[in-house]
């Protein structure tokens, strides 16, 4: 059963969470809504990403199974953020009354659409670190899934639009992009009584680029077509 919901609107998500309950127990919580840097201007992704996000698992934590677990998905561009540690600390706190204002006083301008996504994900993995003892009250669990570069519609747009992904795909280990499927099969293990101990953390499936970025490790040769091949 589908039921629409604004992940921005507090409203939105209530509804969407009491009729869900309204069926059922609530085992898995899969937060997928996002937008990516071409598709928006810095406050509304992170309103989106971030904010949105944090709004669902408010709304669902009082209500989550026991055994349940709730998969915040996250991306490479997460762990390669850094903000600093005045702006770390407002990104553990987005449902603050004035968070996206205060955000930008605090980087001194107006945020690029690159730094609310990045810092949006980055906020992501935090958020399921830090709130890995209140789901565990609940007898539940909470992580983060953070994939690479993926072939899906939103993976392709950031190719055309974005050299700066090209350059990041030249440096995948793995010479090639990963696909929905593979990212399926990670969320659909976390989401199993296989991963009962896996919580507070994050899974990184990025065909090992965080790595090479890490590391500085040498660009594999290939061309940047093969990223859509």
């Amino acid at each position: 059963m589908a039921i629409a919901c604004d992940v921005t609107q507090p409203t939105s998500v209530s509804e969407m969470v009491f009729r869900s309950a309204e069926l059922g127990a609530i085992d898995v919580v899969a937060l997928v809504a996002g937008l990516s840097p071409n598709m928006a201007d810095g406050r509304r992704i992170m309103h989106v990403n971030l904010v949105g996000v944090a709004t669902v698992v408010e709304a669902v934590l009082p209500v989550i199974a026991p055994g349940g677990v709730a998969v915040l998905v996250s991306s490479v561009a997460g762990h390669n953020a850094a903000p600093g540690s005045e702006v770390t600390a407002l990104l553990d706190d987005p449902l603050a009354e004035s968070f996206l204002d205060e955000l930008e006083v605090a980087l001194g301008r107006e945020m690029t659409a690159m730094e609310g996504y990045q810092f949006s994900k980055f906020g992501e993995i935090r958020m399921a670190r830090r709130l890995v003892t209140r789901f565990a009250e609940r007898g539940a669990r909470i992580v983060s899934l953070s994939p690479g570069i993926i072939e899906t519609p939103m993976g392709e747009l950031e190719f055309r639009e974005n050299p700066q992904k090209r350059v990041l795909f030249q440096r995948s280990p793995l010479a090639r992009v990963g696909t929905l499927d593979e990212i399926c099969d990670a969320l659909e293990f976390l989401c199993s009584d296989r991963a009962a101990f896996v919580t507070g953390t994050d899974l990184l499936v990025d065909g090992g680029l965080t790595s090479a970025i890490k590391f500085d490790l040498p660009d594999p040769s290939r061309s940047p077509i093969d990223a859509t091949s």
